[in-house]
């Protein structure tokens, strides 16, 4: 598959915005509130960019519309993929084995294609220097991480 910056954003945020419940001692004024519903490296990204509580409730519900939908095609494209594999230790016909492989390249691009839009739809609720402070921690990551 393909990497390109975009690609490593979403692959960072999505996971970044999912649910947990450990807490943050350094969260500034504004946010002590919902400390409660966010992970580790959530609280971290939203402390570093500064987000208002009404950006942050903005940001998890975003994540929330698009966390079951990403989730079901994962769990669809894993499905096809095992398949996919069945079918070339088996003796289907090549014809067989290409449709089950468009299946798996759809899957792929309709998750890629939700995670884009979660994206554009969480950039929309950051402000233009936000915006550029994430760009500088994903950069920031990408150079301690850059095979990820």
């Amino acid at each position: 598959m393909k990497f390109n910056k975009l690609y490593l954003l979403g692959l960072f945020l999505i996971p970044a915005f999912s649910a947990g419940s450990l807490s943050f001692p350094a969260l500034t004024e504004a946010q002590p509130m919902i400390a409660g519903r966010m992970g580790h490296k959530e609280q971290e990204i939203f402390k570093a960019l500064n987000l208002s509580p009404s950006q942050v409730t903005r940001m998890q519900a975003i994540r929330q519309n698009y966390k079951n939908r990403i989730a079901q095609r994962e769990q669809s494209l894993k499905q096809a993929h095992k398949q996919f594999q069945n079918l070339m230790a088996s003796n289907a016909s090549a014809g067989q084995i290409r449709a089950k492989h468009n299946q798996v390249q759809d899957l792929q691009n309709q998750i890629g294609d939700l995670r884009l839009e979660s994206l554009l739809e969480m950039r929309e609720v950051l402000t233009p220097s936000q915006r550029q402070k994430l760009a500088q921690i994903m950069a920031k990551k990408r150079s301690i991480r850059p095979h990820r």
